[in-house]
């Protein structure tokens, strides 16, 4: 840690700044690096990102930027002159900077562990007023033009519009509420577990899990991909510590993430 600690302080010098939510430092102290490939930097307005070692794997040249590099995510979302693309952990791009909006599908595994095998990183993009979806290798998942408007994925669910009817699709593409709806609560990046759906004046919840029950059944007689396994069994672990364990004597909130006192890098 202390080689890193030392390459932070380099990269301060050249005025590259670590973009970290604190509470992340809180609650992930000794597993911050294990669930991350690389954390965002930023330099002169621009992002990039660096990686465990403290060395700049992604030169700060974007906008800016959504999602994250953990190991089970290889790509992330970057934006260029006023445009989005997807480019991967090596800074190859996937997907052309041609959308004006993106959204990186999301998964809460703290609450749907058990459904890991819907994990498939897709995104929600907009090009040219047409809305559509791509998967993680750039290619097209739903057609564009196919739904007025479709929103982001989160915990294998997506909200999708069409002639002012509101419907949700699941992560195979699948309609699991028909689009016949005048509103569906927005939950995308909300920590939610369930939504509310309106007809009239008639409005009624509708849980997650119900809507991907039968995906349950695949998922006790198939085998997934361990890593997925292993990093809902992390996550569920941190995410329910309480946040009280914040050591406040170690962290000064009004410096930033490389500018802690030496105690506070110890906790790691």
């Amino acid at each position: 840690m202390t080689d890193l600690i030392n390459r932070i302080k380099e990269l301060q010098q050249k005025n590259i700044k670590i973009l970290i939510d604190p509470r992340e430092v809180f609650l992930f102290p000794r597993n911050l690096f294990r669930l991350k490939e690389v954390l965002p930097i930023i330099q002169h307005h621009k992002y990039g990102f660096m990686d465990k070692k403290g060395n700049i794997v992604i030169q700060p040249i974007y906008d800016d930027f959504k999602g994250e590099f953990s190991r089970i995510k290889t790509s992330i979302c970057v934006k260029k002159k006023n445009k989005w693309g997807i480019i991967t952990l090596d800074g190859q791009t996937i997907a052309d900077f041609e959308y004006d909006f993106i959204f990186p599908s999301i998964v809460n595994y703290a609450n749907y562990q058990k459904v890991c095998p819907y994990y498939n990183q897709l995104y929600t993009v907009c090009r040219k007023h047409q809305w559509g979806i791509l998967k993680n290798d750039g290619s097209i998942f739903v057609e564009f033009g196919k739904y007025d408007w479709i929103d982001g994925y989160d915990s294998g669910l997506a909200r999708v519009k069409k002639k002012d009817k509101w419907g949700m699709i699941d992560f195979m593409g699948q309609i699991v509420i028909p689009l016949k709806y005048d509103n569906i609560w927005n939950f995308y990046d909300k920590g939610r577990i369930d939504t509310i759906i309106e007809q009239g004046d008639v409005q009624h919840t509708v849980l997650f899990k119900d809507l991907l029950s039968k995906y349950n059944i695949e998922f006790i007689n198939n085998e997934f991909d361990m890593i997925d396994f292993e990093i809902a069994e992390i996550n569920k672990t941190l995410t329910v510590r309480s946040v009280q364990s914040i050591n406040e004597n170690t962290y000064n909130e009004n410096l930033d993430f490389d500018q802690q006192d030496p105690e506070f890098w110890d906790s790691f």
